[in-house]
C-alpha cells in the first residue's frame, strides 16, 4: 500500500492534545505536532532549535548546594548570580566576571539556606529575604563592583539614620518586638521616621506591674 508523507511548514499550534489527533478536519490539527523535542514554535509558523548549554565555570564548591539567580538591569545588562555557601559570584556575556580573581561578595547565607532565598529586583538593586536573616539589598555599581548590606526598610529617600543612646525625649507611638531576633523597634510621632533599636541579644525582664511605666 503506498504511503503519503505530507510537507508541513506551519507549527504555530505547537504540540496538540491527544484528543485532537483524530480530528484532522480542524485547522489546529494541520498546524500542530504530536511531539516536538528541543524546538521552539514561532508565531509565524516555523520552528527553531532551542538554545543549547555552554560550560562557563565550575561553582566555587561543587560539594555544597548552589543556586543561580537572574539579574537584569534596564534590558541592557544581564547577569547570572551564583549563590553558594556564604558568597555570591557573578557571570555576564557567557563568562565569569573576574578582576584578578572571581568577583565575589560575602553573604550570611549558608549553603543549606540558599534554596529558601526569595528575590525581588528594582532597577540596579536586588532585595533578598530569608526566614533566618534580616532582609538584604544587593546593589550593582559596575560589572566588578557589587555591594551587599542590610535593607533599612521604608523611610524617606536618602534619610540619614542617627544613633541614639536615650529615649527620654521621644514620644514613642509604637513598639515592635521580635522574640526570634531579640530586637525591638520603637517609632516616634515626629515628622521623620525616628527609630530606636535595642542592641542585639537584649535580655527582657518580666514585670508584674505597669503602674510606673508610661505606655503610649
Amino acid at each position: 500500500m503506498p504511503s503519503f508523507d505530507p510537507v508541513q511548514t506551519n507549527f504555530s499550534a505547537g504540540e496538540v492534545s491527544p484528543t485532537v489527533l483524530g480530528n484532522f478536519e480542524l485547522e489546529k490539527y494541520k498546524q500542530g505536532s504530536q511531539r516536538l523535542d528541543n524546538f521552539i514554535c514561532k508565531a509565524q509558523g516555523g520552528v527553531e532549535r532551542r538554545g543549547g548549554f555552554k560550560y562557563v565555570a565550575e561553582v566555587k564548591d561543587s560539594a555544597k548546594t548552589t543556586i543561580l539567580q537572574e539579574f537584569r538591569y534596564k534590558n541592557e545588562f544581564f547577569y547570572i548570580l551564583e549563590f553558594g555557601d556564604l558568597y555570591i559570584r557573578f557571570y555576564t556575556s557567557r563568562a565569569q566576571i573576574i578582576s584578578g580573581t572571581p568577583v565575589e561578595v560575602a553573604t550570611p547565607y549558608a549553603h543549606t539556606e540558599v534554596t529558601d532565598l526569595r528575590f525581588a529586583q528594582d532597577e540596579d538593586s536586588l532585595y533578598i529575604v530569608h526566614i533566618n536573616h534580616p532582609p538584604m539589598q544587593l546593589t550593582r555599581t559596575s560589572d566588578t563592583v557589587w555591594s551587599l548590606e542590610y535593607f533599612k526598610g521604608t523611610f524617606a529617600y536618602d534619610y540619614e539614620w542617627i544613633g541614639r543612646s536615650a529615649s527620654q525625649a521621644n514620644a514613642w507611638m509604637g513598639i515592635c518586638w521580635s522574640p526570634k531576633l531579640n530586637l525591638f523597634v520603637a517609632v516616634s510621632e515626629g515628622g521623620t521616621n525616628r527609630v530606636m533599636t535595642s542592641p542585639d541579644g537584649i535580655t527582657w525582664t518580666n514585670r508584674t506591674a505597669a503602674a510606673a511605666v508610661g505606655w503610649a
